[in-house]
């Protein structure tokens, strides 16, 4: 009977391993997470009234509930559905939700591309600002060298 008990704990390791390799487990959890937060909070529009203590100062701050538009569309885009339905309740953005383009626009972007979320065009073209004004500011110094 011990050899038996061995067997079945080196399968369970062996499972257990497999499914950590392959993101199932984290997939599991996630949506093991997802679930108890809804069943916790089964109301939505109870969260949106009374909101929770992170969400009160994120939608008191000027930006807030862009930024809060901005993480769900991330979330969508990557189809990071159980972070999503998670973020949702806890940011109060409710079910209804503005366009990608409207969230993109206020954002100050105004091409959005459909190849990439608005965070990551967000964080391309503040590089690409960086890496312009590090250009315009080599410029000045190579005229001076010159002269």
């Amino acid at each position: 009977a011990g050899g038996g008990d061995r067997n079945i704990e080196e399968l369970k390791s062996l499972v257990l391993s497999t499914l950590e390799t392959n993101g199932v487990l984290g997939q599991i959890r996630a949506q093991l997470r997802a679930n108890v937060y809804k069943a916790i909070d089964c109301d939505e529009d109870k969260v949106s009234s009374t909101g929770s203590p992170g969400n009160s100062k994120l939608m008191k701050s000027q930006h807030g509930r862009l930024i809060a538009e901005i993480v769900a569309e991330f979330f969508v885009f990557h189809d990071f559905r159980h972070s999503l339905s998670v973020f949702i309740p806890e940011a109060s953005l409710g079910r209804e939700r503005r366009s990608r383009n409207d969230v993109a626009s206020d954002a100050g972007l105004s091409d959005v591309a459909s190849d990439s979320s608005i965070l990551e065009q967000l964080i391309a073209a503040a590089a690409a600002s960086r890496q312009m004004d590090r250009q315009e500011g080599e410029q000045p110094q190579q005229q001076r060298q010159q002269q």
